[in-house]
């Protein structure tokens, strides 16, 4: 090859257009969720995931009356995590790689012996190529009929019972404020009465 050629080869590859970058689709369905799982003896998935649960606690407050602190209790709802596992029948799963190929049911007990974390579908259908970009090529996903969040009545594996929901809860909430209240003001005349009382053994004889 003469210099001239490669010379006039190099410079066609320098001035070649680089690819057009993909874009990025944004996603049509839920984030998936991040699980351990594992297969049973009995061909079950059990799956392990954290659950925000609402609890009772008390609190201390503290308000400034007359110059001085005053500090009283309160009941509040707070939220813990807990830990919440359930199984789930073989029957209408569905295993694949980050990739889209589904992994054969005979594969499947032999990578999930033990816990791994694995991603469980939001809704049952496959998770958006959009969630999957920064994810090990190696994870597995899990698309379940039931979806990705645990069903009204699981109870965690640790923890305290959560408390009732709906109707139930916002009246818990609402007795808990008027506790809240009251409090206060039981604060606010134990210090009007610290005053008044103050206030009576300065008077002269």
């Amino acid at each position: 090859m003469t210099p001239t050629l490669f010379a006039a080869i190099l410079a066609s590859a320098v001035a070649a257009p680089a690819p057009p970058e993909e874009a990025v689709k944004p996603p049509q369905g839920p984030p998936p969720t991040q699980v351990l799982a594992s297969v049973t003896k009995d061909g079950e998935f059990e799956i392990t995931q954290p659950q925000q649960v609402p609890e009772r606690r008390k609190e201390e407050r503290t308000v400034n009356k007359d110059g001085k602190p005053v500090t009283y209790t309160v009941e509040v709802i707070a939220h813990k995590t807990v830990m919440v596992t359930r199984r789930l029948k073989a029957e209408g799963v569905t295993v694949y790689t980050t990739a889209g190929k589904e992994v054969p049911g005979k594969d499947v007990a032999d990578k999930l012996k033990k816990p791994t974390v694995v991603l469980l579908a939001g809704d049952g259908n496959e998770v958006d190529p959009f969630y999957l970009k920064i994810v090990k090529p190696d994870t597995l996903v899990i698309v379940a009929s039931t979806g990705g969040q645990p069903p009204p009545g699981d109870k965690p594996a640790v923890g305290p019972k959560p408390p009732p929901a709906g109707a139930a809860a916002e009246e818990a909430a609402r007795a808990a404020e008027k506790r809240d209240e009251a409090a206060k003001r039981a604060a606010e005349e134990a210090a009007r009465a610290e005053a008044a009382r103050r206030a009576a053994e300065k008077k002269p004889d």
